[in-house]
């Protein structure tokens, strides 16, 4: 038998590491996916040559972990090693997770179509590379329909939802099972959404945490007041512990209401629930890819947010005359990021239409005359 390289070897170390880290953010310990994540990464250090790419996996656990606590500039900064590492191999689960956490962190960061771009990339390389399976494209349009909710576009999400099948695979079903039960909220379809959820059987505690939360939303849209608390507090025990901020943040601002109620606030857990109600009054707007944001519509001269260079460029196609199928087609997005940026530029203009906004960045020296 032939002996297994020192790099076969460290690959099959940090496959098994990666192997445990989202073993233990399934089970929602988050402490110890850090701790298998930091262990890995420190053995990984003392070796010879170049970083593995493998290592980029545990990297993106990290940032999950990061995320779940609400620590996102730790989480980008992870997220972005991770993704730095894996670039040119072909790990394509660990670079769906990885993109999938991007249009996340985007969107908590308002741009909604920053997120949509990295979606639709890596769904391109998937194909580039051989690896569009269906489990992952899935996982993908999943995340872009919860984007679209963000972004106000519910009759695309709504799209998303009714057409949707189930996968086989376990965690990707319950993805898309929530993400319909988030549409169906947005659209007033308690019902619809009580269904969904009621029908689910989580395997894993992040999972039930998840559930939780949105069971307290639902009841408390309901207006059955006592059981939203029930949920809310058995969430609570699940997410405390841990610091699992994440998925009660993203849960939306219908929980903030219940947070105040004394049977919460005399709780096991006050200094958590003062530390979401803290994230809660500090946020301005939605933060996360979950649910609908407001964001303002018109602008003053100058530009009180200037457009970003993506922005420039879908502005230039706009002033080319280029429909939007076709501006998608150029820069390789799909119809619906670039739908997202053209809304974003108007709104950044102050205007209403594609002459008008033309006609403003011009006037602006955005566009040459």
């Amino acid at each position: 038998m032939t002996a297994a390289t020192p790099a076969a070897g460290r690959y099959a170390g940090l496959s098994a590491a990666n192997t445990l880290c989202q073993i233990l953010l399934h089970q929602g310990q988050l402490a110890a996916t850090l701790r298998a994540g930091e262990r890995a990464l420190t053995l990984a250090a003392g070796w010879a040559g170049p970083a593995l790419p493998a290592l980029g996996s545990v990297y993106i656990s990290i940032a999950q972990v990061h995320d779940a606590r609400d620590e996102r500039e730790a989480a980008a900064t992870a997220l972005r090693r991770g993704r730095e590492l894996l670039a040119g191999t072909v790990e394509a689960g660990a670079a769906v997770r990885g993109a999938a956490l991007a249009a996340q962190l985007q969107a908590a960061a308002g741009e909604v179509a920053g997120g949509l771009v990295a979606l639709d990339e890596c769904e391109a390389w998937l194909a580039r590379v051989g690896w569009a399976r269906p489990v992952f494209l899935a996982v993908l349009a999943a995340w872009r329909a919860l984007l679209q909710l963000q972004a106000g576009e519910l009759a695309a999400a709504a799209a998303w939802a009714s057409q949707q099948a189930p996968t086989g695979d376990p965690t990707v079903d319950f993805l898309q099972a929530t993400a319909r039960a988030r549409v169906a909220l947005a659209q007033r379809r308690l019902d619809e959404a009580e269904a969904l959820l009621a029908a689910l059987a989580p395997a894993w505690q992040a999972q039930r945490l998840e559930l939780l939360a949105l069971h307290a939303v639902v009841a408390q849209e309901r207006g059955v007041r006592e059981a939203a608390l029930g949920f809310l507090a058995a969430a609570l025990d699940l997410a405390a512990p841990e610091g699992a901020i994440g998925p009660l943040r993203d849960a939306g601002p219908q929980l903030v209401s219940l947070l105040h109620e004394p049977q919460i606030q005399g709780g096991p857990h006050p200094a958590f629930v003062a530390r979401l109600l803290t994230i809660w009054s500090t946020s301005t707007g939605a933060t996360s890819a979950h649910h609908p944001a407001s964001r303002p519509r018109h602008a003053i001269a100058p530009l009180v947010e200037p457009l970003t260079a993506r922005e420039t460029e879908v502005l230039g196609l706009i002033a080319e005359g280029l429909s939007n199928q076709a501006i998608a087609d150029r820069l390789i997005i799909s119809l619906s990021t670039v739908k997202w940026y053209t809304t974003t530029i108007y709104g950044k203009l102050g205007v209403d239409r594609r002459t008008e906004a033309v006609a403003r960045a011009r006037s602006l020296g955005l566009l040459p005359s």
